[in-house]
């Protein structure tokens, strides 16, 4: 089973909804999520946790909150659910989190926002600079594919460190034997990928 859900767009928590949620999640999730200094960052992360525990319970998993620890190369992992991969994400106007029993997972969700042509150059292989370049939407294209790269690497849990630019070629994707499923979210005028172990 490998389930995920989204909120774009984001509604902001008012301040007696925030200490409701936070009320709902360990302790050291309340510290780490008060330690932040952004506000919107805070909103954002009682939000993906509100979604993952309503994933674990949509898949009759929920037994008590979720704990984070996070492992090699900064991927959090589920203390209290060592059987469950899961992964989250979130943007100015959303989030995202994806779970799985059958393989880890990897989701990306980006709204649109104005990117440099060196990290364009840094990202992307010729190909897929031509499909920008094409594009009647440059930026949007470019989203596309980074929410593609970014959902593979949290995939495999390596981090950017990589080199991005071979990652999504057809005969990378077909030795790791994964599927991404890409879909655009016009309530926010951004992108969601998802990453999964193929099935046969």
């Amino acid at each position: 089973m490998t389930d995920f859900e989204i909120i774009a767009p984001l509604v902001p928590y008012d301040d007696a909804q925030m200490r409701g949620l936070l009320s709902q999640m360990p302790e050291q999730q309340r510290v780490r999520v008060s330690a932040m200094s952004h506000p919107r960052r805070r909103q954002e992360r009682v939000a993906a946790y509100m979604l993952l525990m309503r994933l674990l319970q949509r898949a009759q998993r929920f037994v008590e909150p979720p704990v984070f620890a996070i492992g090699p190369h900064g991927k959090p992992y589920l203390v209290n659910y060592p059987a469950l991969h899961f992964n989250l994400s979130h943007c100015a106007q959303g989030v995202a989190v994806a779970v799985s029993d059958e393989s880890p997972v990897g989701i990306d969700i980006e709204c649109r926002r104005a990117v440099s042509k060196a990290l364009i150059r840094r990202v992307c292989n010729d190909d897929e600079m031509n499909e920008i370049h094409q594009s009647a939407d440059p930026e949007s294209e470019f989203l596309r594919i980074w929410t593609r790269k970014e959902a593979l690497l949290k995939y495999l849990g390596t981090g950017i460190a990589c080199n991005l630019q071979p990652l999504l070629t057809v005969t990378h994707l077909d030795s790791l034997g994964v599927t991404i499923d890409t879909r655009p979210l016009p309530s926010i005028d951004g992108w969601l990928s998802l990453c999964y172990k193929a099935t046969l």
